[in-house]
C-alpha cells in the first residue's frame, strides 16, 4: 500500500470555504474551539481523541483554559488527505453535540 494522497489545493480551498473556523496551518487543518469551562474543553478533547482512535487517525490536541485547538494532518502524506477532511467533519459533529460519523 502506497503513501496516502494529499488533497488537491483547489479541493482544500472549497472544503475550507464550507467549514467555518478551520484553516490550513502549514499542512494541518486547524481550529480552536471555545468552551464555557475547562472541564467542557477536556470532555470535548477526550471525545475527539477517542473518535480519532476509533478511525485509526489521531489528532494533535492542545488543551488550554476554556479552549481546545485541534490539528488534523496525515504524517505519512506530509500534509492533508481526505481522511483529515473526514475527521474535521467528525470533530464538528462532536462540537455540535452530535455523534461523530463512523
Amino acid at each position: 500500500m502506497g503513501r496516502p494522497k494529499r488533497v488537491d489545493p483547489v479541493e482544500l480551498r472549497a472544503f475550507l470555504a464550507t467549514h467555518r473556523g478551520w484553516h490550513d496551518s502549514t499542512g494541518k487543518l486547524a481550529r480552536t474551539f471555545a468552551f464555557r469551562s475547562y472541564v467542557a474543553g477536556l470532555t470535548f478533547a477526550n471525545a475527539v481523541g477517542l473518535a480519532g482512535d476509533d478511525a485509526g487517525h489521531h489528532p494533535d490536541l492542545i488543551v488550554g483554559y476554556r479552549k481546545v485547538t485541534v490539528n488534523w494532518t496525515t504524517h505519512d502524506a506530509k500534509g492533508i488527505t481526505p481522511r483529515d477532511l473526514w475527521m474535521v467533519d467528525a470533530t464538528d459533529a462532536i462540537f455540535a453535540g452530535r455523534k461523530a460519523p463512523r
